[in-house]
């Protein structure tokens, strides 16, 4: 459950929330970003009504719409609320059309964020093949998997990766084992430019880490 309808009540497809007037104080504050995010970019305002809750209309419907029903399959408003009002509404502003417009459903969004929660694709792949998602209307798997996008998670593979990082950027090497840590923000860059942004780049980090024979 999001914030949002935890202490108020949602009706996306009448676009308003309505909150009880002494949670309104507690959450409007803390939550009127992600709720600007659901509009569209605009920020909703609110008004008292009769029976003494605190009402925020919304003038982008479908997309507040869209957002409750991806939250309900992916529990995380937050990180929906990101991507909606991120990638999602610059592609939608950019091709000049309406979320209602777009082949995909909230599951596609939701499946697509879940498979990033779960390590099988990066948040770099994800945001590459949304635009495709959002074209075609493909699911987010299918196209992982005609492309071969997964996350590399292996060890052994990475090992190998990280070990041609390593003889081939002499400089940058010496440097983390002088103590110039920084220097390994770029091998991690490098090991994820030769596996095309598919390595898990914690792992890449800590295998680095390991064979420069660094702690922590």
């Amino acid at each position: 459950m999001s914030p949002l309808t935890r202490y108020g009540y949602a009706h996306a497809i009448s676009g308003f929330f309505e909150f009880p007037t002494d949670n309104a104080r507690r959450i409007l504050p803390r939550h009127l970003e992600l709720l600007t995010r659901i509009n569209g970019g605009r920020a909703p305002k609110p008004s008292v009504q009769e029976n003494g809750t605190v009402q925020l209309r919304l003038t982008r419907r479908p997309l507040a719409r869209f957002f409750e029903e991806t939250v309900k399959l992916f529990p995380q408003p937050k990180t929906v609320s990101n991507w909606l009002g991120g990638d999602l509404t610059a592609y939608i502003k950019a091709e000049g059309k309406e979320i209602e417009d777009l082949p995909i459903t909230p599951r596609h969004l939701a499946d697509l964020l879940r498979m990033v929660e779960q390590g099988t694709i990066s948040g770099r792949t994800a945001k590459e093949i949304l635009p495709e998602m959002l074209a075609s209307g493909a699911r987010p798997d299918a196209i992982v998997g005609a492309k071969g996008l997964s996350q590399i998670s292996d060890t052994e593979a990475l090992e190998r990766v990280v070990g041609e990082v390593i003889a081939e950027h002499a400089g940058p090497v010496a440097d983390v084992r002088a103590g110039k840590t920084q220097a390994l923000t770029f091998l991690v860059g490098q090991v994820m430019k030769k596996t095309r942004g598919r390595a898990n780049p914690e792992l890449a980090n800590r295998l680095l880490r390991e064979r420069l024979g660094l702690r922590g």
